[in-house]
């Protein structure tokens, strides 16, 4: 093995200065963008994306063989694209480097913020002044993608080395043997167990996956996915899946709905690298679509790495990847970087097509752990590394104590916990409806007390209080894939009973379709009864299309008091929605409206099931028993999220 020198880092970083629309179409005209190298000066640059040359390119891109004519008007525009920013300064690091003895490595990233359709442009075909050699056909030189700003991540969970390998031929047949055996050949020899029986899933659904991410005994390392990439919506890009109901038919799924399979719970906290093996993994469709491409969603999130193609990945080019790959990982006990660049060089030379220039990697820069999925994440330096930050929330009514660490050991581990109050009792706690809106909009801003604890890096974070339940759930909406400790108020504490779940109280359910409307009314009867001539008063079952019930034999208030009882509660509430709702619904529902008698940690955990991307308008309303009606009013979850007109008070 040729000795290397220590690697030479570049960062570009491009950030767009113009203010992106919710939901718009992508303008296609020229864009202002600042880039910054390395540590540099930042530099105003624009990109014309209304160029005649630069569509056609794009469109010809989609194509197996775009051809090196437009492949070479793209790396025009690209150098043009850099010119007065500090790369010529970086190219020549770059070429000192290559230069050196014995040569460094060259990493270079490219990171976008609010300019994720720059990911899409061949960067690898950028060349250095003078040379006719691209960057990505230079010795040692690798490229990675990183979408800004990073979220936090909770550190890497303990290794079991699980390859998954899930597939499916719908829409065509795929090479699932050559997969299967490539994975099989890279671990032949090594502490990484790969059997077929348990970690193949063929014709993956979305059912299947779920019920694989989330077996316990062994958690999964590595999802390798094999499928064909499809059009969704209408521009973006998904992945072709089995029907649930039959094998032979395919379902198409977005990135959004993926993000709900992958994320919901903590069934990705295991993973430390995907590998999509799909056409257009990497291609969030039209420029600048706010879901992203599946690659970059999913690393956008929680996924350390992510491997995808931006263009059409052909069936013999997924079988070099996976068995280059693999191997070089667990063989030859390289990096993803050098693996993956391992692949590309024998797909440059043993197959026709542009697999060896699709292919991206996304990781964070100088995230060395994110390269090295089969190895244990180096150890935490006790505790004090990570922070415990204790949300108090109160609306009805003032807390008068606070978790102890004798109340969650486990979480407290012996760190001081540093509170943070959301105090909305001055306005809220006499029921002064009129001061809702401005309440909301202060839990929900992007820069409140709230989502800036959701955002701590290196934080846990756990929730209490005696805020009212519409505000619990939006609470519980905001945090979404956010791990959340969530404390009862038990025997006037905050925590959890000890107890045997076999004692526990059942949550029945009952559900009725009805003949015409099209919303669905969910009552959840838990520390009270939800009557339902209450809740036709502001919701007339004409309206209604799905009626959904749960409900204790005895409701009660302190009938929530072991955390395995508020899980299998929520748990049972997600199915139904998983299967009324986004299964196999009579007729698409225009929104879901909550009355919930409910305690706060079954709130909070409601609206994180609610925050599922595919869910219509949700819906939470309040109660008040000298109130007329009697639920007075009403709190849309995805609308205060958005910052906008959210709650409804009836007269």
């Amino acid at each position: 093995m040729k000795p290397v020198g220590q690697p030479l880092e570049i960062i570009l970083t491009f950030t767009c200065t113009e203010k992106v629309e919710a939901f718009s179409p992508f303008p296609w005209k020229e864009r202002q963008y600042l880039v910054e190298v390395g540590k540099g000066r930042s530099a105003p640059v624009s990109f014309d994306w209304s160029n005649q040359e630069i569509r056609n390119a794009l469109e010809f891109w989609d194509r197996l063989e775009p051809g090196s004519k437009v492949m070479e008007g793209l790396v025009r525009c690209l150098q043009d694209f850099l010119r007065g920013s500090d790369w010529p300064a970086a190219e020549k690091q770059i070429e000192d480097a290559l230069k050196a003895s014995p040569p460094r490595p060259v990493h270079l990233v490219i990171q976008t913020k609010n300019a994720e359709e720059l990911n899409y442009l061949p960067w690898e075909l950028l060349r250095l002044r003078g040379s006719e050699k691209r960057l990505v056909a230079l010795d040692d030189c690798h490229i990675q993608y990183e979408c800004l700003p990073s979220p936090p991540r909770d550190p890497l969970r303990p290794l079991t080395g699980r390859i998954l390998f899930a597939y499916s031929s719908a829409g065509g047949a795929v090479p699932a043997s050559a997969h299967i055996n490539a994975i099989r050949d890279a671990c032949d020899g090594t502490q990484i167990l790969f059997d077929p029986k348990q970690d193949v899933l063929s014709e993956v659904s979305r059912a299947s996956l779920v019920r694989k991410l989330e077996e316990k005994d062994r958690p999964v390392t590595v999802l390798h996915l094999l499928c064909h990439g499809t059009r969704v919506g209408g521009s973006a890009y998904g992945l072709s899946f089995s029907s649930v109901d039959s094998p032979a038919e395919s379902e198409h799924i977005d990135a959004r709905e993926f993000q709900d399979l992958i994320f919901s719970g903590r069934r990705a906290s295991s993973l430390r690298l995907v590998t999509l093996c799909s056409c257009q993994g990497g291609d969030s469709g039209e420029p600048a679509n706010l879901v992203g491409s599946m690659a970059s969603m999913l690393h956008s999130r929680e996924i350390p790495a992510v491997i995808a193609s931006r263009m059409p990945l052909m069936c013999e080019g997924s079988v070099i990847l996976t068995e280059v790959l693999y191997d070089g990982l667990l063989q030859q006990r390289k990096n993803l970087r050098t693996a993956l660049s391992e692949a590309r060089k024998k797909l440059r030379t043993q197959t026709k097509y542009r697999d060896w220039l699709s292919l991206q990697l996304y990781a964070r820069a100088g995230d060395e752990t994110a390269l090295t999925p089969f190895t244990k994440p180096p150890p935490v330096s006790g505790p004090s590394f990570r922070k415990l930050i204790l949300i108090r929330h109160e609306a009805y009514s003032r807390v008068a104590v606070d978790p102890e660490p004798a109340d969650a050991p486990a979480l407290f581990n012996d760190r001081q916990a540093h509170v943070i109050s959301i105090d909305q009792t001055a306005l809220l706690e006499q029921r002064e409806w009129k001061n809702l809106p401005e309440e909301v909009a202060r839990l929900s801003a992007p820069d409140g007390t709230l989502r800036m604890a959701y955002s701590e890096r290196d934080a846990d974070v756990g929730y209490y209080g005696f805020p009212y339940v519409p505000l619990a759930a939006l609470a519980g909406f905001l945090a979404k894939s956010r791990d959340v400790h969530v404390f009862e108020y038990v025997s006037n504490r905050f925590q959890w009973e000890a107890g045997n779940e076999t004692f526990l109280s059942t949550l029945e359910s009952d559900v009725q379709p009805r003949e015409s409307g099209d919303t669905a009314r969910l009552r959840l009867s838990v520390s009270a009864p939800v009557s339902l001539e209450d809740c036709r008063q502001v919701l007339p079952d004409p309206e209604v299309a799905l009626d959904m019930h749960f409900s204790l034999q005895m409701p009660k208030r302190g009938s929530v008091r072991q955390e395995e009882q508020l899980k299998l509660y929520v748990q049972k509430i997600q199915d139904a929605l998983d299967q009324y709702i986004s299964g196999s619904p009579l007729r698409p529902l225009r929104s879901i409206h909550v009355f919930a008698a409910v305690p706060v940690s079954v709130a909070f955990l409601l609206g994180k099931v609610l925050a599922a991307t595919w869910l219509p308008e949700c819906f939470i309303y309040n109660y008040g028993r000298t109130e007329r009606p009697a639920y007075k009013w009403r709190l849309s979850l995805q609308a205060a999220a958005q910052g906008k007109r959210s709650v409804k008070i009836f007269k």
